[in-house]
């Protein structure tokens, strides 16, 4: 938003937007840092790598993409809030590459976590088919046409921002022009809002139901002893919890930058008021401050979720050798119960 700060510096609420980012994006970056961190070393351990599995390819590129994100987009803001300097406008070069980068990486970070709920769905419905549909090159593939698409389809922003002098007279990276910018600001929101958002929950939320309702019933047909049983449902009712709980961030996380931008045109309206202006001014900032948060607590989504892991974390922070062979395979009714229960 170009709301001036010094309009807006009497209010309370610009106080707290201060505050905000000067402090949260640090803790953000650096938790976020350690977990895709982690999640890149666990998933070249022997425990995933060797497996058949395309889940150790896509969890890696989604850390990538979480990374890029919180050092591109949330570093812009951690250094805004601490220096009062924007990045985007030091070149106009800086301002096409940065904000072309941003957008695109969203978009592919997003259509990766769906990727990952078809592959993990695919494993509990098709548990001795999924291998062969989703293999590891074929992961490569989807990451790589994933990846190249939202960056061709975001390419217009490369001609579309420049930096300019706005109407108050502060210079701004944003759109070159008013036909531009009504684009922005009106179908590309729109899409942004399907494309980032609303496809992807709807894949999240789809799959992660599948993966609870085959669990349920896999663990009755194959569980007949009173004991074993009550183990097993309390795996499923953990797991169930957080898969649960990995499509309510995901929405809650995404759904509120999308739906502000798509109204910024009629927020705009309301920036006469020195007041609304802090007002709005601090509902954008923790709204992407909820965004960023979805790229830092994927990797503790994964502990959460699954024992295999949560092991591998251990053994890496205790600095566990890996073992030289891999344990013999289980029979596949058998495999395809622990894989279910165990998660990722």
């Amino acid at each position: 938003m170009n709301a001036s700060a010094a309009d807006r510096q009497n209010y309370a609420e610009y106080r707290i937007e201060c505050a905000v980012g000067r402090f949260v994006p640090p803790i953000i970056l650096v938790f976020g840092t350690f977990g895709n961190v982690m999640a890149i070393i666990i998933m070249r351990r022997k425990e995933f790598w060797s497996r058949k599995s395309a889940m150790p390819v896509l969890i890696t590129a989604l850390s990538v993409c979480d990374t890029v994100l919180l050092y591109t987009g949330l570093l812009r803001f951690l250094i805004s809030g601490l220096f009062n300097v924007d990045i985007r406008q030091a070149h106009f070069i800086m301002c096409k590459i940065h904000t072309w980068t941003v957008y695109a990486t969203t978009f592919t970070d997003a259509w990766i976590l769906a990727a990952m709920t078809i592959e993990r769905t695919l494993s509990v419905v098709k548990p001795l088919k999924v291998h062969v549909i989703f293999t590891r090159r074929r992961a490569h593939y989807i990451v790589a046409g994933i990846t190249l698409f939202f960056f061709a389809i975001c390419a217009h922003i490369l001609y579309g921002f420049d930096i300019r002098v706005n109407k108050q007279g502060a210079t701004r990276c944003m759109a070159r022009d008013e036909d531009y910018d009504k684009f922005f600001l009106g179908a590309w929101a729109w899409f942004d809002l399907t494309m980032y958002c609303l496809i992807p929950a709807t894949v999240l939320i789809t799959g992660n139901t599948v993966i609870i309702w085959r669990v349920k019933v896999s663990t009755r047909v194959s569980v007949s002893s009173g004991n074993t049983q009550h183990i097993h449902k309390q795996k499923i009712a953990f797991l169930s919890k957080a898969l649960l709980l990995l499509s309510l961030v995901f929405l809650l996380s995404t759904l509120p930058i999308s739906v502000m931008n798509v109204m910024e045109l009629t927020l705009r309206q309301q920036l006469t008021d020195p007041k609304n202006k802090a007002r709005i001014s601090l509902v954008w900032k923790v709204t992407l401050i909820m965004m960023y948060m979805n790229n830092a607590v994927n990797f503790y989504m994964f502990c959460l979720s699954g024992s295999v892991f949560r092991r591998e974390l251990k053994a890496v922070l205790t600095c566990k050798a890996e073992p030289e062979t891999i344990a013999p395979q289980m029979p596949s009714k058998q495999r395809f119960t622990k894989t279910c229960t165990e998660g990722v």
